[in-house]
């Protein structure tokens, strides 16, 4: 995993969200081996994310999954209902260990 958070940084220092996308990135992979598809409210239910609040570092985690071969994006969105995703559509992930 170090090696695709390097390479997502681009030889940059890593920021402040690096430790968060870890744990985020381990996770994603968690839940890609339980489900087959999923979403990012998916993971934001897991409970070992404990007082992690910074969600913009969400969408970096799954490049980095994705990277890892831990899942893909599908072509398809969801709507879920509740409060911190406003019922937006979510992309749905295809997990790609099971």
């Amino acid at each position: 995993m170090q090696k695709a958070v390097k390479k997502k940084n681009n030889g940059r220092k890593p920021g402040p969200n690096t430790d968060w996308a870890k744990v985020i990135v381990s996770v994603i992979k968690a839940v890609s081996s339980r489900q087959e598809q999923f979403t990012s409210a998916d993971v934001w239910k897991w409970k070992n994310l404990g007082n992690c609040t910074d969600n913009r570092a969400m969408g970096a985690a799954f490049l980095i999954a994705q990277r890892l071969r831990y899942c893909e994006p599908t072509n398809q969105l969801m709507t879920v209902k509740n409060r911190t995703s406003h019922n937006r559509p979510l992309r749905v992930w295809r997990s790609l260990i099971r």
